[in-house]
Parts: C-alpha cells; sequence; structure tokens
C-alpha cells in the first residue's frame, strides 16, 4: 500500500521537510509525524498520492536490508547502473556540475531540502545523462525475452512495477509500484513520475510499448 499510494496515508500530514534548510529530517520526526494520524480511506479501496507513505516504505526497506535506506539504493542500484555522479547531498556534487536553483515566487534561490530519513520520497541531486540511463534501465524491461539480466533487477520484476498494482481508479490515472500508470487513449500505455523541490523540477515519462523515453529537468520547481 505505501509504494502504491493506496495506503490511505495523507499527502504529508505534519512531516516537515520543506523548510530544512541546515538540519536533515531524523527517523524519530518521521515517524512521530505518524503520531494521531487518521487514514483518508481504507487501504486499498483508492489512490491518493502520499510523501508520507514513500519516506515509510523507504525506512522500512532500510530495516529490512538491515542498512540504511541511502547506502541500500547507493550500492544495489547506483553503483552497478554506473551512477557515480548521483549523489544525496549537495556539496557531493562534482564541482561545477550544481545547477543553480530558483524558487517560483521571486526567482530567488531557494534553500536546498534536507530530507534525512525520508529521502526515500525523493532526494537525490542527479545529471541528465545519468537519469537518461535509468530511464534506459526501465525500459530495457519491456518486452519481455530471455537473457542476460541486470544486477539491479529482473525484467519481471521491473515491468511489474510498470503495471497497475493495487487499486484501478476509475479517472483513468492509477499506480504501479513507485510510478503513476495511464492507459492513454492516444499513446497507449504511459508509465511516468514528476517531482519537484523549491529549486528544481524533473520529469520522467516511458511508453515502454513503444520503446520510447523522455526525460525533463528544469532548475526551478514548484512544489505542492
Amino acid at each position: 500500500h505505501l509504494v502504491t499510494h493506496t495506503s490511505g496515508l495523507p499527502r504529508v500530514g505534519d512531516l516537515d521537510y520543506f523548510s530544512r534548510a541546515d538540519q536533515p529530517v531524523t527517523e524519530a520526526e518521521l515517524l512521530a509525524a505518524l503520531d494521531g494520524v487518521r487514514l483518508e480511506f481504507a487501504p486499498g479501496t483508492r489512490t491518493r498520492y502520499s510523501n508520507l507513505a514513500g519516506a515509510l516504505a523507504g525506512l522500512a526497506a532500510g530495516r529490512v536490508a538491515g542498512r540504511p535506506y541511502r547506502d541500500l539504493v547507493t550500492e544495489d542500484v547506483l553503483a552497478p547502473l554506473q551512477m557515480t555522479g548521483t549523489v544525496w547531498d549537495p556539496e557531493a556534487v562534482a564541482d561545477g556540475r550544481l545547477a543553480t536553483g530558483y524558487g517560483t515566487d521571486d526567482d530567488q534561490p531557494g534553500h536546498h531540502w534536507r530530507m534525512g530519513a525520508a529521502e526515500a520520497m525523493g532526494g537525490l541531486y542527479a545529471p541528465l545523462e545519468e537519469i537518461a540511463r535509468y530511464t534506459a534501465f526501465q525500459m530495457d524491461a519491456w518486452p519481455a525475452r530471455d537473457g542476460e539480466q541486470s544486477p539491479v533487477a529482473q525484467r519481471s520484476s521491473v515491468r511489474e512495477s510498470h503495471l497497475i498494482a493495487g487499486h484501478a481508479s476509475p479517472l483513468g490515472q492509477t499506480f504501479g509500484i513507485g510510478w503513476a500508470v495511464v492507459q492513454d487513449e492516444t499513446l497507449g500505455h504511459l508509465v511516468f513520475h514528476t517531482g519537484a523541490t523549491y529549486q528544481y523540477a524533473c520529469s520522467v515519462f516511458i511508453l515502454p510499448r513503444l520503446g520510447l523515453g523522455v526525460v525533463a529537468m528544469t532548475n526551478t520547481g514548484a512544489p505542492d
């Protein structure tokens, strides 16, 4: 339910990650955001995007793996895909590669979010070429076939993440595992995800059955 956005948890609740310019969110603060939370619907009966759910899914994944979520992603996803320029902190970005980010209200630079224990909801700094490489990894899952598999995940597992999981919305958009999924009348099967902070935005759109992927990145954002 957490990774298919069918948990019933609110979008953010009382979790404050967007005002954090210096101190990252702690695990205790993430868990405290659940205090007194009432589910908005019975799990599995509806879909509603939840940043809080994504953060908790990362925390759970780290506990199952026995290592921090950051290490899990770095070692099991980024390293095998040779995404060596993708990092978690702005200070770790290679010299001259960090784009200047701008806020949307007055074109002034906004602060970098410090999501800490909540960074499973998003928090990576990645160059365009490596986002494209990750998108190509996702697209390589189609069509189903034999042959050498990626060390990150089997093609069948990646394809499963691109399919409707949990609850099928009559309004068209629903969720796979970590992806939004739409059956578009013109484009067909569309898999995508978008995200933004005060400074940056990134969108990935994949038409897996057509072998087409689109990545769009900007140095301004409009988080809701």
